[in-house]
């Protein structure tokens, strides 16, 4: 699950061209996609990649980046581990939620993505949200295991997972190595210490 949530860690504009890697992503793409307000989407993900639309939230695959789930192991310690890539379609369940006043996605199946030091094959997720709108927003996307779960700062230990804010789009966005979700708004973040207990709490 992923979320964004503003809470005091720096997230730097991403108007500003010389804070984003090179080859990122930039909130343009997606700036006519931010409508629908559907409380689910479904979509099919081929080695080609693309970026996919999940009611106005949206997310960027490039060529080759997802692990096959039938070959590869799912979990912390294997983020930055090398992997097999999947050479076939994959269909892909979010679920889009408002609660606690945090944006919300759950995917399904939980996937990871191939690792690689450049930004142009990371996969990109991008979480509209009205408090990206304010000129001073400090944003951070935060991974959850389950919707309701304390989000985790992942980018205090990786900080090429930080947080970038378009205010002008009113995006957050940033590269994800995984996914079962993720959340965008107020509060406060947990470390991934906190996440290995969280997860381990889950059913």
């Amino acid at each position: 699950m992923t979320a964004a949530c503003a809470d005091g860690s720096v997230s730097p504009m991403a108007d500003e061209a010389d804070v984003l890697p090179g080859g990122a992503p930039r909130a343009h793409i997606i700036i006519n996609q931010m409508a629908d307000d559907q409380t689910s989407a479904d979509f099919t993900v081929t080695p080609s990649g693309g970026y996919f639309r999940m009611g106005k939230h949206g997310i960027v695959f490039p060529r080759n980046a997802i692990c096959d789930p039938a070959k590869t192991s799912y979990g912390r310690e294997f983020w930055d581990a090398d992997c097999q890539v999947l050479t076939a379609p994959i269909q892909i369940h979010a679920e889009l939620r408002v609660q606690d006043g945090r944006e919300w996605i759950d995917f399904s199946p939980e996937l990871r993505f191939k690792p690689s030091a450049y930004p142009f094959q990371w996969v990109w997720i991008y979480m509209q949200t009205d408090a990206a709108s304010r000129p001073d927003a400090e944003l951070s996307i935060l991974w959850s295991p389950a919707i309701g779960v304390p989000g985790i700062d992942e980018s205090l230990e990786d900080r090429t997972l930080r947080t970038y804010v378009s205010p002008w789009s009113g995006y957050a966005y940033r590269r994800i190595k995984h996914f079962s979700g993720y959340n965008v708004t107020s509060g406060r973040s947990s470390t991934s210490d906190d996440a290995r207990e969280i997860v381990s709490e889950q059913p």
